[in-house]
């Protein structure tokens, strides 16, 4: 059987393949000293968190920028590396994850921790790979370079990669092509994370909450783990609006975005949808929870939101949340029927009266 790493560049089928062979190997010892900085760690992960990364980066990007790289090095596998606190992640342009490893295996956090670029051109004599279990091990390393990913902020977060099974050379001009196309790949993420934002208040869009409420269904299906997605909509802002003008109109709408996000933990998401409609992610969360969450929002903005008159700011909220069928939720649960849930709640809310919370009953657990 012919290894998938010869059999061609790496993209569509065959990226499952090869990045499935790259990060599939045995658990480090657990006498292993760590080689992970873990004060590094944790910025990475902020970073990642911060951007979206794994979000934004969920499109064609990795296979273009992967195929660009192997076709210009020669090379049976390129592709991009993400890596939080404790794993590499590499996903297809569908956003689904490949497999991961732990950051204590991977070859690129030699790559990020270095925050420089790397060439290991025989990695049987290098000490910092040689007794690596995907050098020792199938797919048995050989040859490595990679070049650091850097977040706005000049953070590495990941790396571009070009991996072969047999040892070669790597020229100083192929190292600066291969940093090029590294800061390319950031370039065109960053643009992908522009348009994905609410230029006014500095949220995420409808656009990205489709591929986050994707990914998360996604995620609980493989981790068993649930969140919840509340719909947020300012009480009479059209009133409001008319009233004060759209400049007020829009100062209320940046310090709501502002206050939300106070509240909110970094793991979770928030967009703005269109004009004065928002939705909070809340993962690890079920509508219980989330509506608790979602209460201290509205005594915080009772608190330090803005006042017209003896009026204050009020939101309206219909809260939902998505179980994987081992947690008691229903097979089937896809974005459209959570947005449904979450939208109906939402209109319930308003029929009632506003400034209250209500959640999808059928959905509704307390665990």
């Amino acid at each position: 059987m012919v290894h998938p790493w010869v059999k061609g560049a790496f993209g569509g089928a065959r990226a499952a393949a090869a990045a499935a062979d790259y990060v599939r190997a045995a658990a480090p010892p657990a006498s292993t000293h760590s080689i992970v900085n873990r004060a590094a760690a944790a910025q990475r992960q902020r970073e990642l968190e911060d951007l979206g990364l794994f979000n934004i980066a969920s499109q064609e990007v990795f296979d273009r920028i992967g195929r660009i790289a192997s076709a210009a090095f020669s090379a049976p596998t390129a592709f991009v590396s993400l890596l939080d606190a404790e794993r590499m992640w590499i996903q297809t342009t569908e956003g689904q994850v490949l497999d991961d490893t732990p950051v204590e295996t991977s070859l690129c956090i030699h790559t990020v921790q270095a925050g420089e670029m790397l060439v290991v051109e025989d990695a049987r004599t290098d000490p910092r790979f040689a007794t690596n279990p995907h050098v020792l091990g199938d797919p048995f390393v050989r040859f490595y370079a990679g070049a650091p990913l850097f977040s706005p902020n000049r953070v590495p977060v990941g790396t571009l990669c070009v991996v072969d099974r047999t040892a070669r050379r790597f020229t100083p001009e192929q190292q600066t092509m291969l940093a090029d196309l590294a800061a390319l790949t950031m370039s065109q993420f960053e643009l992908q994370r522009a348009a994905l934002m609410d230029g006014l208040t500095g949220s995420w869009n409808r656009r990205m909450l489709e591929q986050v409420v994707s990914a998360e269904i996604r995620r609980s299906k493989r981790t068993d783990r649930k969140f919840a997605l509340a719909m947020l909509d300012l009480d009479f802002f059209k009133r409001l609006n008319d009233e004060y003008g759209h400049a007020v109109g829009d100062e209320v709408l940046i310090t709501f975005a502002r206050l939300v996000r106070d509240n909110l933990r970094p793991e979770d998401w928030f967009f703005r949808l269109g004009g004065e409609e928002f939705a909070a992610l809340i993962v690890h969360s079920s509508s219980a929870k989330a509506e608790g969450l979602i209460e201290q929002i509205r005594d915080d903005l009772a608190r330090r939101g803005p006042a017209f008159g003896s009026r204050g700011v009020t939101f309206s909220s219909g809260i939902t949340d998505h179980r994987p069928p081992s947690l008691g939720g229903v097979e089937g649960d896809t974005l459209a029927t959570i947005l449904q849930r979450a939208d109906m709640a939402l209109y319930e809310a308003k029929a009632a009266g506003r400034n209250r919370t209500v959640c999808a009953a059928q959905e509704r657990v307390d665990a």
